[in-house]
This record gives structure tokens, sequence and C-alpha cells, in this order.
């Protein structure tokens, strides 16, 4: 990035070459800037492999560095996956000159699809809340949560509903609470606790969404 904010591209490189760019952008980590231009002229830079294949660094610190990569949907991907998810993306902070040689020599060396398995196996099962994948999309994060609190308000309709006309749902039949009060009141608290933890679950997920908004523009 030029200090006009726009892409500089550069002749083609190879692994080494694109070391010694990391070293070169490594040796003013942690200087003060006269403005934003500088300080992202000095800081932000990556490889190519074409227009929409990417990976991008920003050096924010001596031992803080921001990663990004960035891929087009694999023609051979379903065509869900490539309506709903046309981009792969990933993000995250790196602490060592070594981890971002190590993602360099991952994009110079392997393929796309590999590099996505590599990302994947370096992921936490576990990312938020409702679950959702670190590398998940912001508007695949909006749509799961749309998803997940409309069943959730919808079980707690029909529970409520239930309590009311003294009969509820369950699987293909009814259960009235006149004739088997037990069954009745065991399928209200499931009903209950599916609506009431997918709302939790959608409340905690956007807070988890905004702190990652909030911490994404602290490093822009």
């Amino acid at each position: 990035m030029n200090l006009d904010q726009k892409v500089a591209e550069h002749e083609s490189i190879d692994l080494k070459g694109a070391i010694r760019i990391i070293d070169r952008y490594l040796i003013g980590a942690g200087q003060h800037f006269e403005n934003d231009r500088e300080a992202i002229a000095a800081t932000l830079f990556g490889f190519s492999k074409s227009r929409t294949d990417f990976i991008e660094f920003c050096v924010l610190g001596p031992q803080q560095f921001s990663f990004k990569i960035e891929f087009s949907n694999n023609a051979n991907s379903s065509r869900f996956r490539k309506i709903f998810r046309p981009m792969f993306q990933h993000e995250e902070e790196l602490h060592s000159r070594e981890e971002l040689v190590q993602k360099t020599t991952w994009f110079f060396t392997f393929s796309t699809e590999q590099l996505v398995k590599q990302i994947a196996a370096t992921e936490r099962p576990y990312k938020s809340p409702l679950r959702i994948p670190m590398r998940a999309t912001v508007g695949n994060r909006i749509f799961a949560i749309i998803f997940c609190a409309i069943i959730g308000i919808g079980s707690l309709i029909v529970d409520v509903h239930g309590i009311f006309i003294g009969r509820i749902e369950a699987g293909r039949g009814l259960i009235f609470c006149e004739k088997n009060p037990t069954a009745f009141w065991i399928w209200v608290v499931i009903y209950a606790a599916i609506g009431i933890g997918l709302i939790r679950g959608c409340v905690l997920e956007l807070k988890f969404l905004q702190e990652m908004r909030n911490g994404h523009g602290n490093r822009k």
C-alpha cells in the first residue's frame, strides 16, 4: 500500500524474496508516523496469486501482527457454498516473525484447497456461543443469529400456548396435561430449554460479533 492508499503491485518473487520483504517491514515495527497514510504504507503488505487469492499482513508492533487470508470459492464447491459463501476468509493475530514466515511459506507451497485444510486444522472447534467457526463471514453470522432466534422464539411460543390450552405437540402427536401430566411437563421443560438456550446464545453471539468488529476496527 502506497502513500496514496492504493495497492502498489510489484514483480513476481519466490519464497526467499517474500521473506526478505517480511524482514524489511519488521525493521520499522514500533516506530511512530506523522499520519495514518504513512503508517499504513509502512506496515501493510501482502502477497497474491491472483486478484482474489491473497494474504495480507499488518505490523502493529514488534510482537503483534494481523494476518488475513482470502481465496475465491473453489470451482468444485457445491452450489449452496458458492451462493452463501463465495469467498473463503480468515483473520487472526500473530506474535512472531516465525509465524509470519510460516503463513507465507504455506501460501507459496500449498494449493488453495490445501491451505483451507491447514487453516481449518489449526482452528479450535468451539469459536462462538452458537459454535460458528471463526472464519465465517459477518453475513453468515447474522443469518445464523436470525435463524436461531426464530427457532428459539417459536419454541417459547409453542411452550406458552401449550401451557395455556393444556396440550402440547410432542413428535407426531399431542400430549394432554389432564391425561398424562408427567409427559406434558417434560415436554414443556424441553421446549423451554430449547427456546431459552437459543435466545441466550443469540444474545451472546451478538456481543461476540460486536467484540470481533471492535477488535478489527482497532487493528485498522
